[in-house]
């Protein structure tokens, strides 16, 4: 049986120090998790595009999309999910940010992530962005 693979999207909104965080509803799969904000990739957009797209419809961020910071690979029981994760500089912390697909956000240090439970590939760059803090 073939795998299929869903691309999806992620930011590393930076602003002051601070990464911002967004926690997931309460129902449904990885359920009141900690996520890096994004989203899939639709036909006929770039990673970059989807991202933009994402931050605005579920942040009400515009965002101009930095550099790449990782491509990993989540495997789970329906196929796999290859998520591109970039950075996102804020030139100032946008107020307010209106959540309309999750129900907390906060501005976190780094130092903070372990703090946080997250959801599936969202821990691989967890773990690299700890591992860099080093």
């Amino acid at each position: 049986m073939s795998q299929k693979e869903l691309w999806v999207t992620a930011a590393l909104i930076r602003h002051e120090g601070r990464m911002l965080i967004a926690q997931r509803q309460n129902s449904g799969r990885f359920a009141n998790k900690w996520e890096f904000p994004g989203g899939k990739v639709d036909p006929g957009e770039t990673p970059p595009q989807a991202l933009r797209r994402e931050l605005e419809e579920e942040l009400g961020l515009r965002a101009e999309i930095g550099p790449l910071y990782s491509e990993t690979v989540y495997i789970h029981e329906q196929g796999q999910i290859r998520q591109f994760t970039f950075w996102v500089d804020l030139p100032a912390r946008p107020e307010p940010i209106q959540l309309t697909e999750h129900q907390a956000a906060v501005w976190i240090t780094a130092a903070e992530l372990p703090d946080y439970e997250f959801a599936g590939a969202d821990c691989a760059v967890v773990e690299r962005l700890l591992a860099d803090q080093d």
